[in-house]
């Protein structure tokens, strides 16, 4: 399956995640970031939702677990500061 890892900056804060959909995903941030209850999300309205998202990477990957376990490689690397909890 493909699959898409990203960065979100949010001036120098940083979230990581992953999907198999960008597009569908990209969307979702975009509607969330108005309600939304997260600390990246808090982050967005308070920067006058202004925010970056960056491809890290897009591969093939034999599971949504290998893509997950590739999430929290580049989480844990980045010292992702907006990541509320691990992805596996």
């Amino acid at each position: 399956m493909k699959g898409y890892v990203y960065l979100i900056k949010v001036n120098q804060l940083q979230y990581v995640g992953s999907t198999t959909d960008f597009s569908r995903r990209k969307n979702e941030h975009r509607i969330k970031s108005k309600k939304g209850n997260t600390s990246l999300y808090q982050a967005i309205r308070n920067n006058d939702n202004k925010y970056s998202m960056y491809f890290i990477s897009i591969k093939q990957y034999e599971t949504i677990k290998d893509l997950r376990a590739e999430e929290e490689r580049v989480r844990n690397q980045l010292k992702c500061e907006l990541n509320m909890m691990k992805c596996c």
